[in-house]
């Protein structure tokens, strides 16, 4: 069996997605996974930048933010790593709590899936 370093996987993933960039179905707050990051842009200066320690020649993003819906308060975290050059190879949204009611988990599987 072949074995496939974990960075070389993060370069395959970014190569397939640079192409489709405009059209891909992955993204979070805005940023399509494999588009570029607007390093001058409001939205980015959010961001706590710092080389990455895994991959190297990448940078490694983080926002944490205290946000609210009608359910009840939550804290969000927001992540990207990205190339020099800005290329999004990576982007990820995690909320905690998370608030879901009755057959709500299987309506947003079902959701998600048909995207």
């Amino acid at each position: 069996m072949r074995c496939i370093p974990l960075l070389a996987l993060v370069f395959l993933a970014a190569s397939a997605t640079i192409a489709a960039a405009e059209n891909s179905i992955y993204s979070v707050a805005g940023l399509a996974l494999g588009s570029r990051v607007h390093f001058d842009s409001k939205a980015y200066r959010e961001y706590d930048c710092n080389p990455s320690d895994q991959f190297e020649g990448f940078t490694w993003c983080i926002k944490k933010k205290d946000e609210r819906e009608k359910r009840g308060p939550f804290k969000a975290s927001y992540s990207i790593l990205h190339s020099a050059n800005g290329t999004a190879v990576y982007i990820n949204r995690f909320q905690e709590p998370a608030y879901w009611s009755g057959d709500e988990v299987t309506d947003d599987i079902a959701r998600y899936s048909r995207k």
